[in-house]
């Protein structure tokens, strides 16, 4: 049983369609989220009564949408290496590094988020401490939230920092990364 741990944990195929299979999950959620007829999926499901279905799913979409990015960049490391420590990094932004792939200011943001979903904040209501609490508010707001002012109003606004094509977009470039190494 561990000789077969030890293949399946050294192909880089097995880490990557681990990627796809969350990449698609997250988005079948997005797109049942984005669907007009919650009536009809919160009934068909069991909950007749309105609870909001976007606000109800949006920390699953994130922790999916984390996980396979986390899942890709491990594939890309297991390519390249042929295994490493990958199961022990969670880091988004740290994965990246180790692959090499230079992170713009959006993207780094965007994977810091992430790693809070993908560590606490898409299964648990609360992290273990104070600091994370803080760190993932300040990290939150500097992804998700444009704030401008006109005179003395400031208001604040989803910028669609999480919105499916952004990341689709995104997930693609990266993978067309492992693409190219396996050709």
């Amino acid at each position: 049983m561990e000789n077969t741990y030890r293949l399946v944990f050294r192909d880089h195929t097995a880490w990557h369609q681990d990627a796809e299979r969350m990449f698609i999950s997250a988005g079948m959620l997005w797109l049942a989220v984005e669907d007009s007829n919650e009536d009809e999926i919160m009934s068909r499901l069991g909950y007749p009564e309105k609870r909001g279905i976007k606000s109800s799913c949006t920390r699953n979409y994130c922790l999916l949408l984390g996980l396979s990015y986390e899942l890709l960049f491990k594939s890309i490391i297991v390519l390249k290496n042929g295994s490493g420590n990958v199961s022990r990094i969670h880091d988004l932004v740290e994965l990246a590094k180790t692959c090499k792939y230079a992170l713009n200011e959006k993207e780094t943001q965007l994977f810091m988020l992430l790693s809070h979903y993908i560590l606490w904040a898409g299964k648990y209501p609360e992290p273990k401490t104070v600091d994370q609490s803080d760190d993932f508010q300040k990290v939150f707001s500097k992804t998700v939230v444009k704030r401008f002012h006109k005179g003395n109003v400031y208001t604040s606004v989803y910028n669609g920092a999480l919105e499916w094509d952004v990341n689709k977009e995104l997930w693609e470039k990266i993978n067309d990364i492992y693409i190219c190494l396996t050709n």
